[in-house]
């Protein structure tokens, strides 16, 4: 059965491509779950239309999303912690406080965009990446020190 995507399908097809697929995963996942339609050429036409759309808008959030990468590049975020004799924090720094150490500075920056593997336990300077969209990412220093 010829189907059209209306959305990315992991190990099937990207939005916008027909490919075939039996009746029954068609009739009881794709089309219930609003993945894909039947490959009609109104269909094709709607999708093409929206597919253009949604690439004209996608092109202005990563304009949006260079723009920012290029003010966060270079920032540096200083944030005061306890800590014991040996450097190691009492607590941590995790996702939440870059987030509000960097809106302090103005840069609004969404919670899912840091890129931090695990919170951070010790003093010391560390980079964090901030993944902007898609390809578009900045990287920014975060130096942890003591109260």
């Amino acid at each position: 059965m010829e189907i059209l995507l209306i959305r990315d399908v992991k190990d099937l097809g990207k939005r916008g491509d027909v490919v075939n697929v039996a009746k029954g995963h068609y009739r009881n996942y794709l089309g219930p779950q609003g993945f894909a339609v039947l490959a009609t050429e109104g269909n094709k036409r709607r999708v093409d239309e929206e597919l253009r759309v949604h690439v004209l808008r996608d092109r202005k959030n990563v304009d949006a999303a260079r723009g920012l990468a290029d003010r966060l590049t270079g920032t540096a975020l200083t944030i005061v912690a306890q800590a014991g004799d040996e450097g190691k924090l009492y607590g941590s720094v995790n996702v939440a406080a870059i987030v509000k150490e960097l809106e302090g500075k103005g840069l609004a920056v969404e919670a899912r965009m840091v890129q931090l593997e695990e919170p951070i336990k010790q003093l010391g300077e560390y980079d964090v990446v901030l993944a902007l969209h898609g390809d578009v990412t900045a990287t920014i220093k975060v130096n942890v020190v003591q109260e």
